[in-house]
């Protein structure tokens, strides 16, 4: 069973052992590389220098690498100039499982290990078609500062590739990770020992980098170490990566959306095996004088700083991070955790969502949604737990013959050789820090490894790798705390006397009342409107027969594919149309500094003195307000379908919305950074507050966008009665003279179609936020007493030295005068 071990091993360690590699390698460099005439090394190549093309005529003595051009500035073959040709667009998928190579694509020896989707599609295929013959190559002392133009051409695409790609807009923390694992992935490549050597494309790499550091070796003044170094060159290879290693970094850090990503995120500023600060801000760590670890060196003392590498005109870069010194499958092996993490949020969190009441009570009333996901979550757990057994094998096999034989080893193979080495001088060094080797490694297995350098607080509830009996284990099958509720039983299983659910005394009464609500609701809508062929709603919506002005089609579950430009009955013109349903809206509805106000002649009548959230007051419903119910969607027998449709796209323009706000939001005045939380429970609201738009019984009732959608709503709502095969009849006594018109009809409609409705509100796969909620079925003045509760906490604890306690005696006097309110709390005691 792989454990912690109670070693007091660090991320600084390994750290530091990379930095001390990184700091021989460019002293060696330096030494022998020969000082040319710009005072540095022969090695260090200079863009300016670079020449592209069969002739010295394309020499354009350009420094900057931002201003390089894929259809230009490289000597790739015609039609393999841009790096990213034929190269995968969706590297970042939340879920993917990683896959370990096709067969021959790697050596036998890592034939088992799992490589990660953003590493198959960097973006390389200039180099894999570079033309060795170009004058670049062949010509004076062209090649070095050649290569290098390519190589800073393949940096700046494959960062821009990975900002592009990377789908949590706001996670500048996560992207400049991935940066820094293809900078680290390049240096591998560069240096020969990728562990993808022997695919198609890395084959084509190898050849031609052979072929160019053999006429640099030919051309350039260098020292003896590398002169008699033979093909494939690894160590004058592994020299001129040390040179040039700083305007690779810059070429992925500084140019267009890539700047100041690493410079803004917790990666680029802080310590552990991704961050880059100086090494004389660490550890004192020894090192040696080869280009590869070895246990024990002697001594010496700290260098002094090196400059972090300048960015661009503007800024933005950082400086150059120690990850290329790491071995390549220990840096895969932290990679590859952070995505299980990602995907172990998502499924967590769904589950937390769904069992938020089972929780306490074995029997509940959302115990089927509750045991579906605790059954999605263990079956995530078992396929990905297959992937981490794999990796905690390897790791212990290579751990173990690195710590047992000094990390010497007869294998030719220069990945695994720089692994064994780096492991036997970890195992050294943390036992010299430790003290003793029987106090536990930390390092001693995969879990313990992972515990120690990967990124934290990404995996939710269940965090520790390392010790299978912890009860936070992350490969556990069921989350801690929630055996009760995955274990639960519905109380409609245990007895049939009443079609009304035994509610428990839960803690949460008043779910527990909006439970009972919805309960009654869902029971009316399936009496009024199961169609007894199909057993389903005849007011379920369906994109696929949804009719849209554009005569643009869509299947049923594309709900996330809804376009704002085509997939409405919106009237308005084209320009306002095309902004969707948020055109017109105010943009800062969400802001905790906004203030709470009433809409006096705007509110429904006994409403004037409540106090509006400006997050109802700026919803996205424009395209709601503005339906043209002449058209032949809101008027034939497609009615509902249509109608449906811009009620989805509404939720799904809204919840974007909010998420869009609080992200830019995030970091400002306060510095705190807005959590998911809060982004759902922002988006619980607004689909609270639809439901009550769509049923007629919103407060905010008299204003001219509302007093427009209850017209439309009119009209549609008659038509769907009147369209409809069966709703007569079920509805004799909903008419447009009933307050609201249609009243019943238009509570069943929402009750058919709430869960769809909230489908729409979680297309943004940023966040996770559960299973459909209850909120809908909670009176909404009431949601907004604690909408606005939580707002005051939050701006009372920005301000909590202005001492604003006056705040805290208005919120009760607003609570407590107000008769409604009371009235129904009353009723929640009562039906407790």
């Amino acid at each position: 069973m792989a454990t912690c071990g109670t070693g007091k091993g660090g991320s600084d360690l390994v750290r530091g052992i990379a930095i001390n590699i990184q700091q021989d390698v460019k002293k060696q460099a330096d030494d022998e590389g020969n000082v040319g005439t710009r005072g540095e090394s022969n090695l260090k190549a200079a863009l300016k220098q670079a020449v592209f093309g069969p002739t010295l005529e394309n020499k354009p003595e350009i420094d900057d690498p931002c201003q390089l051009q894929k259809g230009t500035h490289t000597n790739a073959t015609d039609g393999n100039k841009d790096p990213c040709k034929d190269k995968s667009t969706d590297r970042f998928k939340v879920g993917e499982r990683w896959k370990p190579a096709d067969n021959g694509e790697v050596e036998d020896v890592h034939k088992e290990v799992l490589l990660p989707p953003r590493r198959l599609g960097m973006c390389t295929s200039n180099l894999e078609n570079l033309n060795t013959n170009n004058t670049g190559f062949i010509a004076h002392h062209y090649a070095s500062h050649s290569l290098l133009g390519d190589v800073l051409l393949t940096a700046k695409e494959e960062a821009e590739s990975i900002i592009k790609q990377y789908k949590n807009a706001s996670d500048n923390d996560a992207k400049c990770r991935a940066l820094k694992a293809s900078f680290a992935d390049l240096g591998d490549i560069i240096r020969g020992r990728d562990l993808w050597s022997n695919e198609s494309g890395m084959k084509e790499i190898e050849t031609k980098l052979t072929s160019i550091f053999k006429k640099i070796k030919e051309k350039l003044t260098i020292g003896s170490t590398y002169k008699n170094d033979s093909d494939p060159y690894t160590k004058l290879r592994d020299a001129w990566w040390s040179q040039n290693r700083d305007q690779i970094w810059k070429a992925m850090t500084t140019c267009g959306e890539t700047e100041n990503i690493c410079s803004t995120s917790g990666s680029g500023r802080t310590s552990g095996p991704t961050g880059s600060g100086h090494p004389n801000n660490r550890l004192g760590h020894t090192g040696s004088t080869k280009s590869r670890p070895r246990p024990a060196p002697a001594p010496r003392p700290p260098r002094p700083p090196r400059p972090s590498i300048s960015g661009s005109s503007s800024g933005g870069a950082t400086s150059v991070p120690y990850d290329d010194y790491i071995p390549q499958k220990l840096r895969w092996l932290t990679e590859w955790s952070e995505w299980y993490c990602k995907t172990q949020k998502k499924h967590y969190t769904d589950l937390v969502g769904a069992c938020e009441q089972c929780k306490s009570n074995t029997t509940c009333n959302e115990c089927t949604q509750c045991k579906a996901k605790c059954t999605e979550y263990e079956n995530f757990v078992k396929e990905w737990n297959e992937d981490w057994k794999k990796q905690q094998e390897q790791y212990s096999e290579f751990y173990t013959k690195a710590t047992k034989n000094g990390g010497s080893t007869t294998t030719g193979d220069e990945n695994l050789k720089y692994l064994y080495e780096f492991l036997s001088q970890l195992h050294t060094q943390n036992t010299q820090k430790s003290g003793s080797a029987s106090s536990g490694d930390p390092y001693g297995s995969a879990g313990g490894y992972i515990n120690r350098e990967a990124p934290k607080n990404i995996c939710v509830g269940q965090t520790i790798f390392c010790n299978e009996s912890n009860a936070k284990y992350v490969f556990q099958k069921t989350p801690d705390g929630y055996d009760k509720a995955c274990n639960c039983t519905d109380p409609a299983a245990k007895t049939k006397k009443s079609s009304v659910p035994t509610i428990k005394c839960t803690g949460h009464k008043i779910l527990d009342a909006a439970h009972m609500r919805h309960h009654y609701a869902k029971t009316q809508m399936e009496t009024n409107s199961i169609d007894k062929g199909t057993g389903e709603s005849k007011l379920k919506g369906d994109l696929s027969q949804a009719t849209f002005k554009s005569g643009q089609k869509l299947n049923k579950d594309k709900i996330c594919e809804l376009d704002k430009s085509k997939h409405t009955n919106d009237k308005r013109g084209e320009s306002q149309r095309t902004k969707g349903p948020c055109q017109g809206k105010g943009g800062k509805g969400i802001t905790d500094e906004k203030p709470w106000a009433p809409q006096n002649s705007n509110a429904s009548s006994g409403n004037e003195d409540v106090l509006f959230p400006p997050r109802r007051l700026d919803m996205c419903t424009s395209n709601l307000e503005s339906l043209n119910t002449g058209y032949p969607g809101l008027t034939g027998n497609d009615v509902n379908h249509s109608f449906f449709g811009d009620v989805l796209l509404t939720a799904k323009e809204e919840a974007a919305k909010i998420i869009e706000l609080y992200n830019s939001q995030s970091g400002s005045q306060s510095g705190a950074q807005i959590d998911d939380v809060t982004k759902c429970r922002a988006i619980k609201s607004s689909f609270a507050d639809i439901g009550d738009i769509i049923r007629g019984r919103d407060i905010w009732s008299n204003d001219t966008g509302s007093k427009s959608m209850e017209e439309k709503f009119k009209t549609i709502f008659k038509n769907i009665h009147e369209k409809v095969d069966g709703l007569k009849a079920k509805y004799p006594n909903d008419t447009e003279n009933t307050t609201p018109p249609y009243k019943k009809l238009r509570e069943d409609w929402w009750n058919a179609n709430r869960d769809k409705v909230w489908d729409a509100m979680k297309c943004d796969k940023t966040i996770t936020c559960g299973a459909t909620p209850l909120d809908d079925y909670i009176p909404q003045e009431l949601r907004w007493i604690d909408e606005w509760s939580h707002q005051y906490c939050n701006q009372r604890k920005k301000l909590a030295d202005a001492h604003l306690d006056i705040w805290i005696f208005m919120f009760w006097i607003f609570v407590g005068f107000d008769f409604e309110i009371l009235i129904f709390l009353i009723f929640v005691g009562f039906v407790i």
